[in-house]
């Protein structure tokens, strides 16, 4: 029932050992015994055995406590009780070893229960273990209680002589290394050094003087206690780096500054295996390795140059002694059996080869060569082997060399095969193969050259050309830029050559070959390939003209040709589309299309790549194109490339740019209606023109009869005189009215008067726009054009905001056309009154529309401004776009400003920007250069 016990407690004996020290030194036990792991297995070792002994002797009743129990003759108890007594001499009392011995029954007990689970059989195992505890305790007792005091002091003495001896021993030893130690606390203090260590720094220091003047009452000079950075500076590194690798070894080389040169040391820092803190630190153990690092630098140099050129023997070689066991083996054999040396080394040839041809006599050998099969080799091998002699000329072994022949037995065996197929390979090719001399003879060729040639025979041909240049090439310097570049370059890259048959008749053979040369670097021969491609050059060349043909004619072409994957990747492109959209092809070529695409065309364009595409032959697509700042309007016509299986390679799509014929139906359309407004306007004008003028002479007429009856009545007063006449003709002027009517008819004719100037004003403004030929340009004074677009589109504005004019009165007169600009001017100054009226009522601020004109030197910069709604983010990039508005349905036809932007850019070669804050308004600015544009240019 035990025996799986016992088996579990041997296996985790290490287990046992960590638990009961973790115990120790959690209730202070460590502080008075070793803390080496290797002193505590000896006890749990001994309680174990004791276990199993009591397990074999009775079974469970083996560990049952009887009445009257020799405890000396008890096998279970007999490893307690030593335990006992050695503890008893070195003072340990019964209490505190029972209080050790509590933790050891603790520590068994948690491994019953930290491996094996619940249950009955774990119970009757703790049973055991509590028992066997309780009968080692009995047994403690007794042989504490059998003897006496004096006994004790006894053996106590013993004890600590025993001690002072150990550690007199240990000095005695300490002080007898050649290599110098030094304990350091864990503060860095030297705790103890040897005499080694310290003739570091003193030549005549004598054993044990550290430590006993350390312990001296008088007090005499030590290096103990001292910071042992200070004492060994050159060790401080070691010291530093040793103090982080608690419970580890550090080895570090270091070199020692003596007064004689530097030394070089090998240091050890090892942490000292302690866990009660009785003694923190660590040791320093210092070897002199100057001599032996100089020696085995030169030992290992010529070793690896030995071990080098060992290994790098292609034969197999190996050392045998005079048993047959390998003691070395060179690469080339540990290869060949798929080993590592030291599976080699140290077998015999039996075991490693398979043989025992290399098992020496006691007679001397003389070199020797056999053939050998080697078991466990393959092939075959001629071996020499040599008596291996050592100093005294005594024979130690031998070394065998096998040379592997079998290649050469497999290339004798091949080559009359190998041949063969080489000449069906070299006739049968199907380009011929020759080789030649530099002179132009032909050492051999193939039948398909010969064949190539127009000759029955292969030796026909090589009997046929003696000249190979003159005779073969229809260009004999072909041949020779041929053997020149194989004589630089011992390669001839393939080239197309004209060559000739006997018959006179011509063909294209593509020839290329390698020059041979000899050991001393002397040309042999050439040899080559030449294949007929006659035909081959022909289909290249029609393809390159086909290519050709349709390159010219796709960048020739008039509209936009774009070459796509199903993707829509650009894979090629002409130069009209690269026009078109404003872009060079190395940046078209490779990216998507679709971003090209007006973005709200993109849904429609992006139907010709659907995997359900379907669209009839001829179809045209209407779309909008971005080209940088500009909107081209284009009909896309896709045309598929049929794969074969249904789904198509890729498209070509045809660009046409209709954006000309867009804008000049809308401004023909606009121009119609402008035309007959004007017809219109022009007529009116003229109809209002006539009565007005008559009217206004009516008018002068009139005010000159008024200021002449008030004369003629001043008269008529001063010839009645005073009297009752005179009071007759005053009462009489008074019914009638006639001091109110003298007093207002002048006022109330001359505001009749300003109202019909008024009149001929705004009819002078209508004729002078609708006056045909008013786009040519000349000579404008932009101030009169400014106000006579104020005036024309005053009742734009007059109801919705303030007119300020801020005109420039020294502002030159411009080269343009006044109808277009003042178009330009109409424009913005009637978008400016719909802003303003689009703002947000029952604001403070009442609208305000402001026109300024400045001289800039060579420009002219007209301002126009409103504190309307501004622009709104959305519609700053596209406002100058065709058809684009932001007004409702009906209200805007998208072309103002867009009108704008071509009459002042494309036709004066003057600039058109706007500022705007959203909710603050928006200022459109005008720059135009004074003398106008180039006339070539505009027309351009």
């Amino acid at each position: 029932m035990g025996d799986h016990l016992v088996d579990l407690l041997r296996k985790k004996e290490d287990w046992l050992i960590e638990r009961i020290l973790f115990y120790a030194q959690e209730h202070g036990y460590v502080a008075y015994t070793s803390t080496l792991a290797e002193a505590w297995r000896l006890s749990v070792v001994g309680l174990t055995d004791a276990l199993a002994a009591a397990l074999e002797n009775g079974g469970t009743s083996g560990i049952e406590i009887k009445v009257h129990t020799d405890w000396d003759a008890d096998p279970v108890t007999r490893f307690g009780l030593e335990e006992a007594r050695r503890h008893r001499e070195r003072g340990i009392d019964i209490g505190m070893f029972l209080g050790m011995f509590v933790y050891y029954r603790q520590a068994f007990l948690d491994c019953i229960r930290h491996f094996m689970p619940p249950g009955g059989e774990r119970e009757r195992y703790e049973y055991l273990i509590m028992r066997l505890c309780d009968r080692m305790s009995a047994a403690f007792c007794s042989e504490w209680a059998s003897l006496g005091d004096q006994d004790s002091g006894t053996c106590m003495a013993a004890s600590l002589r025993e001690m002072t001896n150990e550690k007199n021993r240990y000095l005695t030893f300490f002080e007898s290394l050649v290599h110098p130690v030094v304990f350091v606390s864990r503060d860095g203090a030297i705790e103890n050094l040897n005499r080694a260590a310290a003739r570091l720094l003193d030549e005549n220091a004598a054993h044990g003087r550290d430590y006993y003047a350390r312990r001296s009452a008088i007090g005499a000079a030590s290096l103990c206690g001292e910071k042992a950075e200070k004492v060994f500076p050159w060790l401080a590194d070691v010291l530093r780096e040793g103090e982080g690798i608690p419970g580890g070894t550090l080895e570090r080389l270091v070199t020692f500054p003596s007064s004689a040169g530097e030394r070089l040391f090998q240091a050890c820092v090892s942490q000292l295996p302690d866990i009660s803190d009785k003694f923190p630190g660590y040791a320093v153990l210092l070897q002199d390795v100057t001599e032996p690092l100089k020696n085995r630098t030169m030992i290992e140099r010529a070793k690896e140059e030995l071990e080098r050129t060992f290994d790098t023997i292609s034969d197999v070689v190996f050392l045998v002694d005079d048993s047959g066991v390998i003691q070395r083996a060179n690469r080339s054999l540990t290869d060949k059996l798929g080993l590592t040396p030291r599976d080699v080394v140290g077998r015999t040839c039996r075991e490693v080869l398979g043989c025992t041809e290399c098992r020496l006599s006691a007679e001397g050998h003389q070199s020797r060569e056999v053939s050998v099969t080697y078991p466990n080799l393959p092939g075959r091998f001629m071996v020499r082997s040599s008596d291996l002699l050592d100093g005294d000329g005594k024979r130690i072994g031998r070394v065998v060399v096998s040379r592997d022949v079998t290649a050469s037995d497999r290339i004798r065996e091949t080559m009359e095969s190998i041949e063969s197929k080489y000449k069906s390979i070299f006739d049968h090719a199907p380009v011929g193969i020759f080789q030649s001399t530099p002179e132009g003879v032909y050492i051999s060729v193939n039948k398909t050259m010969a064949t190539m040639f127009g000759f029955r025979s292969v030796e026909n041909m090589i009997n046929y050309y003696n000249d190979i240049s003159s005779q073969m090439y229809a260009c004999p310097e072909d041949r020779d830029a041929l053997i020149r570049e194989g004589l630089e370059k011992d390669n001839i890259s393939a080239k197309d050559v004209n060559l000739v048959r006997p018959d006179g008749s011509t063909f294209w053979g593509r020839l290329r070959g390698r020059l041979v040369r000899d050991a001393q670097d002397r040309v042999m021969y050439f040899e080559g390939f030449v294949e007929d491609v006659s035909r081959r050059r022909a289909a290249r060349e029609s393809l390159a003209r086909s290519e050709q043909l349709f390159r010219s004619l796709a960048e020739n072409m008039s509209q936009g040709l774009v070459q796509v994957d199903r993707a829509g990747t650009v894979e090629y492109c002409n130069d009209h589309f690269c026009d078109l959209v404003r872009q060079c092809r190395e940046d078209l070529v490779g990216m998507p299309l679709t971003p090209l695409v007006h973005e709200e065309d993109r849904s429609l364009f992006g139907t010709i790549f659907g995997r359900d595409a379907c669209f009839l032959p001829g179809s045209r697509f209407d779309l909008r194109l971005k080209a940088r700042q500009e909107i081209r309007f284009v009909l896309v016509t896709p045309v598929a490339q049929d794969a074969g299986d249904g789904q198509p390679l890729g498209y070509w799509l045809l660009f046409l740019d209709i954006t000309e014929r867009r804008m000049l139906e809308s401004q023909l359309l606009q121009t119609q209606k402008l035309e007959a407004i004007g017809q219109l306007a022009a007529g009116i004008a003229h109809e209002i023109n006539t009565p007005t003028q008559y009217v206004m002479n009516n008018m002068w007429f009139i005010k000159e009869g008024v200021e002449n009856l008030g004369l003629a009545l001043d008269a008529c007063r001063a010839a009645v005189g005073e009297g009752e006449a005179r009071k007759a003709l005053e009462s009489r002027e008074e019914g009638l009215q006639i001091p109110f009517y003298l007093e207002e008819l002048p006022s109330a004719l001359s505001e009749t008067m300003q109202g019909l100037d008024r009149i001929s004003a705004i009819v002078n403004s209508v004729k002078q726009f609708a006056h045909p030929g008013h786009d040519r340009h000349e000579e404008v004074d932009l101030n009169e054009l400014v106000e006579k677009t104020v005036t024309l589109s005053r009742n734009e504005w007059k109801y919705a905001a303030d007119m300020a004019v801020d005109l420039d009165p020294n502002l030159p007169r411009v080269m343009c056309s006044s109808q277009g600009i003042g178009q330009v001017l109409l424009n913005l100054v009637v978008n400016a009154a719909h802003a303003v009226m689009d703002a947000p009522t029952g604001t403070e601020r009442s609208g305000k529309i402001t026109i300024e004109t400045r001289s800039l030197g060579d420009l002219v910069r007209i301002r126009v401004t409103d504190n309307g709604t501004g622009i709104p983010p959305h519609a700053r990039d596209h406002i100058f776009e065709p058809f684009f508005t932001t007004k409702p349905v009906g209200k805007g036809t998208g072309q103002g400003l867009f009108i704008a932007h071509r009459v002042v850019v494309k036709e004066h070669g003057g600039e058109i920007r706007f500022e705007t804050e959203t909710g603050q308004g928006t200022t459109f600015i005008i720059s135009l250069p004074v003398a106008g544009r180039d006339e070539d240019l505009r027309r351009g």
